[in-house]
């Protein structure tokens, strides 16, 4: 017997300390720094994701003057895409190292 497991694929933006998911939920980031430096001076974050049971599989796009940063895919804990998911697809030293070009 086989198993068919279907992933959807899905994209969530976050602009000025907001995430707007595809079906225009909004959900507002409280998270501290880098996260919220970043989301303020760049122009769109994009959240690519496909979720299952416990695990989430990501990554990020940064837009910020015309360029597009793209962090490297991660697995991330559901419980914690949930209430965070900016914090859970960027590691914080992957989110520093973005919000530091963006002084450049």
């Amino acid at each position: 017997m086989k198993t068919l497991i279907k992933h959807t694929l899905f994209t969530m933006t976050i602009l000025a300390s907001q995430v707007t998911l595809a079906e225009d939920e909004v959900v507002y980031s409280s998270m501290g720094y880098p996260y919220n430096q970043l989301i303020s001076r760049t122009d769109a974050i994009n959240i690519t994701y496909t979720e299952d049971k416990e695990k989430v599989n990501c990554k990020v796009e940064v837009k910020w003057q015309g360029k597009t940063l793209t962090s490297p895919a991660i697995v991330a804990n559901s419980a914690k895409f949930s209430n965070k998911p900016l914090a859970s697809c960027l590691p914080r030293e992957h989110a520093k190292s973005i919000l530091a070009k963006t002084f450049h």
